[in-house]
């Protein structure tokens, strides 16, 4: 009997911590299926965790930021974003773009061999969508 009290219990601990978990989640379904909707450089198909508190994907790849940044600034243009600029970083950099009362993010950290989170010459791709699209007068013409 304890044991099956204990087991309950314990269902019942997981199942609120995930409904926690996903109450405190700020991605919402358009901001989801914003980043989930387009392939990513590479025609990778990549969908979010629903456990993260964000709408973003990461990866890594061997391709230059100059490849990467160029791909996404073509494919959301074709999809009738305004693409603000970019925003230079080091040797990474970050692209920005905004439509409909949504902010789209590509950002690219160049390969390190300091990060131990990076395989090996690879870089690393970030790409996030939210509902706060920025202010056209902070970015370069």
């Amino acid at each position: 009997m304890a044991v099956l009290g204990g087991l309950l219990a314990l269902s019942a601990l997981v199942f609120a911590g995930s409904y926690m978990l996903s109450s405190l989640n700020d991605c919402s379904g358009k901001e989801r299926a914003i980043v989930e909707e387009y392939p990513h450089y590479g025609g990778r198909r990549i969908a979010t965790y629903p456990w993260t508190f964000s709408c973003s994907i990461r990866y890594s790849t061997e391709a230059s930021r100059k490849k990467v940044l160029s791909c996404y600034e073509k494919l959301l243009r074709q999809h009738s974003w305004e693409v603000l600029g970019e925003l230079p970083s080091s040797a990474g950099g970050t692209l920005v773009a905004r439509r409909d009362g949504y902010s789209y993010w590509v950002s690219y950290e160049p390969p390190s061999k300091e990060d131990p989170d990076l395989p090996d010459d690879k870089a690393l791709v970030m790409v996030s969508a939210n509902d706060h699209p920025p202010p056209a007068s902070r970015f370069p013409e």
